[in-house]
């Protein structure tokens, strides 16, 4: 019995093993944003102990670390080092948009036909498209592709991510990526509108003013004082909120704002510092 035991403990390592290889070998070296299911070590090159990375931190995984298969190597605060890679949990976002065909739409659109431009479909505003290529009956539209459908759109109504300065507001999985010229510069998770009360608008929209020291008033709450305030649409905008000691995960459903979009204070910082009147602001 003690044998049996021994064997089937023997495959569950190597299974194991075999698992976690493949979970770093599968992404082919491409960094992508992760976070951690577990508190972690956070460790050198020679494997030594820098500090603790917190359950539901959020990481660039790098690459598999060549020293330790079970481990991959990742960019967190500024610092790079190594983490348990079964502890990882990828989260579904481009890092690098430099070289993408991809486009968001800037305003509610209708979808034709090219050449005879009926009527297709209606796309919302902030809707992520594929850009096929230039509509050859029509040099200031352009033939997009969009889930099961294809056709022409206004060129002029289309966001190129590639060059493009934005934020993007994910509020599914409660993350705020930044955007510069097509490169994702930071990251966080936040805590957006309570759901089904009090939701964060969505649409495309811009940074309207910019603000430190500033104080905020609404219903419910008067002279909030806050470090970092960035409002883009009918007085909702980003603001740091020193007072939640945890963002992101499922808050918003039973704690969430009046609408705004409360950020950790370092992070307000970076968006503060990075961001600029006019900036684009989507929440699809």
């Amino acid at each position: 019995m003690k044998k049996v035991f021994a064997a089937l403990l023997a495959l569950a390592i190597i299974f194991s093993a075999n698992t976690m290889i493949a979970f770093a070998q599968d992404e082919e070296n491409n960094p992508y944003i992760a976070r951690s299911t577990s508190t972690l070590a956070f460790r050198d090159e020679y494997g030594n102990y820098i500090t603790n990375l917190g359950k539901g931190e959020m990481f660039k995984v790098l690459y598999q670390d060549p020293r330790d298969s079970e481990r991959v190597w990742v960019e967190w605060e500024g610092m790079e080092g190594s983490i348990i890679v079964r502890c990882v949990e990828r989260i579904e976002q481009d890092i690098d948009l430099t070289g993408s065909s991809d486009a968001y739409l800037i305003c509610n659109l209708n979808l034709r036909v090219p050449q005879t431009y009926e009527w297709i479909t209606l796309l919302n505003s902030g809707t992520r498209v594929s850009i096929i290529g230039e509509d050859p009956f029509n040099n200031g539209r352009t033939i997009i592709r969009c889930g099961d459908y294809e056709g022409s759109v206004l060129s002029n109504s289309l966001m190129k991510v590639a060059t493009a300065d934005f934020i993007l507001v994910d509020i599914e999985k409660q993350i705020v990526y930044l955007y510069k010229k097509g490169e994702m510069i930071a990251y966080s998770e936040v805590v957006t509108g309570m759901l089904n009360s009090r939701d964060t608008p969505r649409g495309f929209f811009s940074i309207q003013s910019m603000e430190e020291k500033a104080k905020l008033s609404g219903e419910g709450y008067k002279n909030i004082p806050v470090l970092y305030w960035m409002p883009f649409f009918n007085g909702c905008g980003f603001h740091s909120a020193n007072w939640r000691s945890s963002f992101g995960g499922n808050i918003y459903i039973y704690d969430g704002s009046h609408g705004c979009i409360n950020c950790p204070t370092e992070f307000a910082k970076k968006l503060y510092e990075n961001s600029y009147i006019g900036m684009t602001v989507i929440i699809p």
